[in-house]
């Protein structure tokens, strides 16, 4: 007599490999994202890296290629997810993996070199050459479009990049319209970097206000990346004081405490990815306000008021158009408009526009995405019915 019953296929086995796990440090944040939604699977994840800051995730430490493809956790799975965002001797497993895994990169992109330190040059040249390893993995999954096309443009396969939107919950939603009146906070979060623009916006503050300011004043949070530009940081910030605030690094809740005040976000980068601070800055309440640069109008969504890279006076201008504007509109918060790249917008439509837009950034959507991804990617992975 033939029976028929329900077999299931073994659980996928997951590799998940990131040369720092970090806290505060953006890549590290979708690394925890990834572990988060395949782990919520039921499925066996494992991890690896050089440096884990976080308890609550049990890593595994390798410092090689060599010693990560000995390990019997890597040797046996059945996909392996890469988290690449610069050089790292661990990524040059890629070209072979553990001969059996589906390889999957997740790309968070490489700062072009013009944009850095001449010390950091070196690490990105080489972050450039070993993007060419990724011909050897089976999918790509960059953040966004701009990060997509940087794949393209080296030469990757399109048909296998798939745009694997980042998460981003925090901080906890605020308006525009619940925000004190004055004075009116600028806020900057990001590194200290060449990249991120931070001396052209101390050069537009000091040429829109003097130390004594009373309608804004600004606050810079983040670390030093560059000592030499951070030294210039330092110098250019203290010589507007008290208008200008360097706080450095702080804690989340400090961080979300400093989101919630701030009624404009100041982000005047030369390249970004896809740039977080816009998405939790606009969860915030905050209205960006900066280059238009790269993925900046992408994730700004016309949010804000965006002018050329490097265009110090156009930023300055910028700036002073807004505060004028936040300070009207918190008189008269149904009358008055704000300068938007998408035109003259109301603070509740503003608020109402930006609640819309963050929320594609859910980690429900962006673990649905890997889960069924990866399972496409695994068709073995579902029931089987078989008989005897």
């Amino acid at each position: 007599m033939r029976r028929w019953f329900l077999k299931r296929a073994p659980v996928p086995r997951i590799s998940v490999v990131a040369p720092q796990i970090l806290a505060g440090d953006g890549i590290s944040k979708g690394v925890r994202d990834m572990i988060r939604a395949v782990t919520g699977a039921g499925w066996q994840v494992s991890v690896f890296t050089r440096a884990n800051e976080f308890g609550d995730i049990r890593a595994h430490v390798v410092n090689s290629a060599n010693e990560l493809s000995q390990h019997e956790k890597f040797r046996c799975a059945d996909v392996i997810i890469y988290h690449f965002g610069y050089f790292d001797e661990l990524f040059e497993i890629v070209r072979r993996g553990n001969g059996r895994a589906v390889q999957i990169i997740v790309f968070h992109n490489v700062t072009p070199s013009e944009f850095i330190a001449e010390e950091f040059r070196p690490v990105v040249l080489r972050s450039f050459e070993q993007i060419q390893r990724f011909h050897h993995a089976d999918r790509l999954w960059p953040l966004t479009q701009t990060n997509a096309r940087v794949l393209i443009q080296a030469g990757l396969d399109a048909d296998r990049t798939e745009i694997i939107n980042p998460v981003v919950q925090w901080p906890r939603r605020c308006l525009q319209s619940t925000k004190q009146r004055l004075p009116v906070e600028i806020l900057f979060v990001g590194r200290m970097t060449k990249s991120k623009g931070v001396l052209d916006l101390l050069e537009a503050i000091r040429r829109i206000g003097s130390p004594h300011h009373p309608a804004f004043r600004v606050s810079l949070i983040g670390k030093p990346n560059e000592r030499s530009y951070f030294d210039h940081v330092q110098d250019q910030a203290a010589a507007l004081e008290p208008l200008v605030e360097y706080v450095g690094q702080c804690g989340d809740d400090e961080l979300e405490r400093r989101y919630h005040a701030a009624h404009i976000l100041a982000i005047p980068s030369y390249h970004e990815g896809f740039c977080r601070p816009v998405a939790e800055g606009l969860r915030a309440g905050c209205i960006p306000v900066g280059y238009a640069s790269y993925h900046l109008p992408i994730v700004a969504n016309g949010l804000g008021r965006l002018v050329a890279r490097g265009n110090v006076g156009a930023l300055a201008a910028a700036l002073q158009s807004m505060i004028e504007s936040v300070v009207e509109a918190g008189g008269n918060p149904t009358g008055k408009f704000l300068p938007l790249d998408r035109g003259p917008t109301g603070v509740a439509e503003f608020n109402r526009l930006a609640g819309e837009h963050v929320a594609q950034f859910s980690f429900d959507r962006f673990a649905g995405t890997v889960i069924n991804a990866i399972r496409n990617l695994l068709p073995q992975t579902s029931n089987r019915i078989t008989a005897e």
